[in-house]
C-alpha cells in the first residue's frame, strides 16, 4: 500500500477541532494521485490517450476523526480490475498505527471526447500488474434513497473553484454541498460515520444545483440535482 503523511491543519477541521470529512476525501484524493503518479499512470498519461477514469460508487467508514495540529498517515492501492471497472482501497491511521478510516471505490474508464466506456488496454493493465487482484469485484453496499419528505434545500451555482482538471465539478464538491446542508446543530453531538456516494452525472462550470436531504433516525440521505436529474445521491451515517 503507497502511504503519504498529512499534517492536518487549522482550517481543515470543523467546528469541533476535527477533521472534516471533506478534508478526510481530499487527503485520500491526494495520497491516490500520488499513488498512480509512481506507477507512471499520472493524469498526464490519461490525457496523452484522450482517457479518464470516473468515479462512481464510494464508501467510507469512520471510526473516529483525528484532532487538528496532529499528523495522519492515508495509504492506497488498486485492488483489482473486472471488465470495464477498477476498484481501490484506502485507510487512514494516527501516527500509533490506530485505523481510524477506510474506504473502496469503484471507477469506470471513459473516453474525454465521447464520454463511452473504454476497456483498458494491455498497456494499462500491465502498469498494475503487481498490485491487481484476480479479476474480481470489490463487494460495495448498495446505496439505498430515503423515501422520507424532503426537510433540508439549498442551491448552489458550480464555481471556478469547484472545477477539476476535466474540467467538471472535483468529485469532494459533492459531499461540501451535502455537509454544508446539514443543521448547524445536528452536527454538536454527532459526527459522521458512514458516507456512500454514488455519482450518476457529472457538472460543469455555472450549473445551478438543488440539494435535497431527507433524515430517519440520524441517517442523512441528499440528492445533488440540475433541474428534474439526479446527479448524486449521498447517505451520510450519524453516530
Amino acid at each position: 500500500m503507497y502511504v503519504k503523511d498529512f499534517y492536518i491543519h487549522t482550517y481543515e477541521v470543523d467546528k469541533n477541532g476535527r477533521l472534516l470529512v471533506t478534508s478526510l476525501l481530499n487527503f485520500f484524493q491526494d495520497v491516490m494521485v500520488h499513488n498512480v503518479d509512481s506507477f507512471g499512470a499520472s493524469s498526464d498519461y490519461h490525457l496523452e490517450k484522450e482517457l479518464f477514469w470516473v468515479l462512481i460508487d464510494y464508501e467510507i467508514d469512520i471510526y473516529e476523526l483525528p484532532k487538528g495540529k496532529t499528523y495522519v498517515s492515508c495509504g492506497t492501492s488498486p485492488y483489482s480490475f473486472k471488465r470495464f471497472y477498477g476498484y481501490r482501497i484506502w485507510e487512514m491511521r494516527d501516527k500509533s498505527g490506530k485505523l481510524l478510516a477506510e474506504a473502496k471505490a469503484k471507477f469506470l474508464l471513459l473516453d474525454i471526447n465521447t464520454k463511452e466506456i473504454v476497456t483498458p488496454d494491455q498497456e494499462l493493465i500491465d502498469i498494475f500488474k503487481d498490485v491487481w487482484k484476480e479479476q474480481i469485484a470489490l463487494p460495495i453496499s448498495k446505496n439505498k434513497p430515503l423515501k422520507s419528505e424532503v426537510i433540508y434545500t439549498s442551491t448552489d451555482t458550480v464555481k471556478n473553484t469547484y472545477i477539476d482538471i476535466y474540467k467538471h465539478m472535483n468529485n469532494v464538491y459533492y459531499l461540501k454541498l451535502a455537509y454544508n446542508t446539514i443543521p448547524h446543530n445536528l452536527l454538536d453531538d454527532n459526527f459522521i460515520k458512514k458516507i456512500r456516494i454514488t455519482f450518476k452525472k457529472e457538472c460543469v462550470i455555472n450549473d445551478e444545483l438543488l440539494i435535497e436531504g431527507r433524515n430517519l433516525e440520524n441517517n442523512l440521505y441528499f440528492e445533488i440535482k440540475k433541474g428534474d436529474t439526479v446527479l448524486s445521491q449521498i447517505n451520510l451515517s450519524l453516530g
